[in-house]
């Protein structure tokens, strides 16, 4: 769901409110400037914006044959109007390296004389929401621009995070609390001390 929050988002800030209609008209070319490839239980079928359809709806010619190595591929955000590509992933770096690797090939492939879409590349402008609220739980999740065309998230269990937070301050309740009975204990030696019964 953070996908499609964010996705929201995305095109919310350009105007773009439509959940329902085809994005794309029947030739395959976008009507928006901006898409994004939503999950489930949302789904645009047909209209997924695979890289075959931003290369055909940026070169605006519906029969382009695209870039073989990343035609079936999609990017999970992509803007037409300042041809930046973004990826949405966990914060694991394992996720994160994975999202560089599909950037920089499909970069690649774009540039190409083939293709020539250079000026497409990794996004910089576009800010998510920095914090996501799960639908049907009360978790979030905490979202923010990594790198450029990294979008990570961490999921926070709310329930988890409460625990924690509890057995915390439980720990220092107890570490203060013993802090004091030393320093009473220590108190009481000095006041019994033949310095302290000089000071009296």
């Amino acid at each position: 769901m953070v996908h499609n929050i964010v996705g929201w988002h995305f095109l919310g800030q350009a105007g773009i409110f439509n959940r329902t209609n085809p994005l794309s008209d029947p030739r395959g070319i976008f009507r928006y400037s901006r898409v994004f490839d939503p999950r489930p239980p949302f789904s645009r079928g047909a209209n997924r914006p695979t890289y075959l359809r931003v290369i055909r709806t940026a070169t605006g010619n519906p029969q382009h044959p695209g870039a073989r190595a990343i035609n079936r591929q999609i990017p999970d955000l992509a803007d037409f109007d300042i041809y930046e590509l973004y990826e949405i992933k966990p914060n694991k770096s394992s996720q994160i390296i994975s999202a560089q690797n599909k950037l920089t090939q499909a970069q690649h492939e774009l540039h190409s004389s083939n293709v020539g879409l250079t000026n497409w590349g990794r996004g910089t402008s576009y800010t998510p929401l920095p914090i996501v609220p799960i639908p049907g739980s009360t978790n979030f999740a905490v979202v923010r621009n990594h790198s450029p065309g990294i979008i990570v998230y961490d999921l926070i269990n709310t329930r988890l995070a409460f625990t924690v937070i509890r057995a915390s301050a439980t720990l220092v309740a107890h570490a203060i609390e013993e802090l004091m009975v030393k320093v009473s204990a220590a108190l009481a030696r000095n006041s019994r001390s033949p310095a302290a019964a000089l000071l009296t």
